[in-house]
């Protein structure tokens, strides 16, 4: 979206935290959750990336970053390829029924 807007676009790796959903699991799912319990946030700190991102001001000029716990981290080729990027936007203009000149 960076490469179309005005304003900066980031993305954000929201990770997995362990918030009130855990009560409502069933024990197979609750048990996959203790065995992933090494890589699940707190939901203290599950939002962290995002307050942060929408908080920084000296990110505001930027935009088209990944984020991963705060940092910027590597994006994926295939975020950098024009040509996938403009038939990912004409595909949702025409699965929305939209039309959105630039």
């Amino acid at each position: 979206l960076a490469r179309y807007m005005v304003q900066g676009v980031d993305a954000v790796e929201k990770g997995v935290s362990l918030s009130d959903s855990y009560n409502d699991m069933g024990p197979l799912q609750k048990q996959l959750m203790v065995g992933m319990s090494k890589f699940v946030l707190p939901v203290s700190k599950g939002a962290n990336t995002q307050v942060y991102l929408a908080a920084a001001a000296d990110l505001a000029a930027g935009g088209g970053a990944y984020y991963d716990d705060m940092k910027p981290a590597k994006n994926s080729a295939a975020v950098d390829d024009p040509a996938l990027a403009a038939r990912l936007w004409a595909l949702s203009e025409k699965l929305t029924g939209t039309k959105i000149d630039l």
